[in-house]
């Protein structure tokens, strides 16, 4: 009979499989990014209960489920930088002014639109050995929300999220975001921060606002161009 010890480590792995599983399969950003964190949580905790080096040594079944892991997340990686240079590319002008972030860049950048019936998502993805410095700090992607989207036109993205607030269905608040330095280190946009609006004409979007976070408040300027067609709803 397994000791507890094992069996504490079985419902462990199940754990840590069913989260790989909804992360290794799901189209849904922010679901594969929930899964990643169930997964770490279950892989900290198999850490604890058995010690890393002492579970390898003790426990085959853990050895074995480490090394899998391992070329499992080699391949995980590879295959989403795979996706990431099969994506469109577009023309990226950002600047970005404040007391920590101060500069401003231009290039090509693949892009990801996302539709849904009254919603465009906007996604600039920045590959991880091919980031560009913006003021001295690598830009590691920027996500935008057009709320109410009808197509061409201006967007005033903070009377809408008002909008939505009296109406008790709040934005969620990393929907308009600029990832600069590491994955935690982001500008984000919120209601009473300043202004924001969103142009679209074309293949040309503007983003303009003012957005903040642990470094402060920066005024952002982000213009995107060369756009691919918006995908049906």
């Amino acid at each position: 009979m397994a000791d507890s010890g094992e069996q504490g480590l079985g419902a462990i792995a199940k754990k840590w499989l069913r989260a790989k599983r909804v992360e290794w399969t799901t189209g849904v950003q922010r679901t594969r990014e929930y899964a990643e964190h169930e997964s770490w949580l279950a892989e900290r905790e198999m850490e604890r209960e058995l010690g890393h080096q002492a579970g390898r040594a003790l426990v085959p079944a853990y050895r074995d489920w480490e090394d899998r892991r391992d070329a499992d997340e080699v391949r995980r990686r590879q295959a989403e930088q795979e996706a990431v240079r099969a994506l469109p590319r577009a023309t990226v002008r950002l600047s970005v002014s404040g007391k920590r972030y101060d500069g401003s860049w231009w290039g090509y950048l693949p892009v990801r639109l996302d539709r849904e019936p009254d919603l465009l998502t906007v996604e600039v993805v920045v590959p991880a050995d091919d980031r560009p410095l913006v003021g001295g700090h690598p830009l590691l992607g920027a996500t935008l929300l057009v709320p109410g989207y009808t197509g061409d036109g201006g967007y005033d993205v903070d009377a809408a999220a008002r909008h939505a607030d009296a109406a008790g269905e709040p934005f969620d608040p990393f929907s308009w975001t600029v990832t600069l330095e590491a994955e935690d280190v982001l500008l984000a946009w919120v209601p009473d921060v300043g202004p924001a609006r969103i142009d679209l004409s074309g293949d040309v979007l503007r983003w303009t606002a003012r957005m903040t976070g642990e470094s402060g408040e920066h005024d952002v300027d982000l213009q995107l161009s060369n756009l691919p067609p918006v995908p049906a709803a």
